[in-house]
């Protein structure tokens, strides 16, 4: 019998790359987008690239947290209480979905680094 805590941390476990993602999204593009209509005039371009620059290195690094220790990450919320074959599948599922979140964190910093960030 499975406690049910850890139903929701196995949920969580394998959506960890996509709700980091999401999270980095919205900071990102979030700060970009107050920070630019508080100026105005595009002043605050400099203050934004390092805030991307920051809030992409902290995500990444958090996503690589998940791909190299994948079940400290599973222990951690209590996502374990499966069989062997269970797990062996939830960690695949979650690597290959925070490797593909760790890639839309590079692509969408890279796309609000490349183009101007308080253009008008």
């Amino acid at each position: 019998d499975t406690p049910a805590g850890s139903v929701v941390g196995t949920i969580v476990f394998l959506l960890l790359g996509p709700i980091l993602w999401s999270l980095h999204f919205g900071l990102l593009y979030g700060f970009q987008s107050i920070a630019c209509a508080i100026s105005g005039d595009g002043s605050t371009a400099d203050l934004v690239q390092v805030w991307i620059a920051v809030v992409t290195a902290l995500v990444a690094l958090a996503l690589l947290g998940c791909l190299g220790f994948p079940r400290r990450v599973e222990h951690a919320l209590s996502a374990d209480a499966w069989s062997d074959e269970q797990l062996r599948f939830q960690r695949r599922a979650m690597m290959l979905l925070a490797g593909l979140s760790l890639f839309a964190v590079f692509a969408a910093a890279s796309a609000a680094v490349l183009i101007d960030a308080c253009a008008r």
